[in-house]
């Protein structure tokens, strides 16, 4: 249960890093 619990986060931090580095890279193609 806990390596699951483990897991879960590192997976969600990996996704938010994801996200992050997505919608700078949108807002950098969006720069004029």
């Amino acid at each position: 249960c806990r390596r699951l619990v483990r897991d879960y986060a590192q997976l969600t931090a990996v996704a938010e890093a994801l996200i992050t580095i997505a919608a700078t890279a949108t807002l950098l193609r969006r720069w004029p």
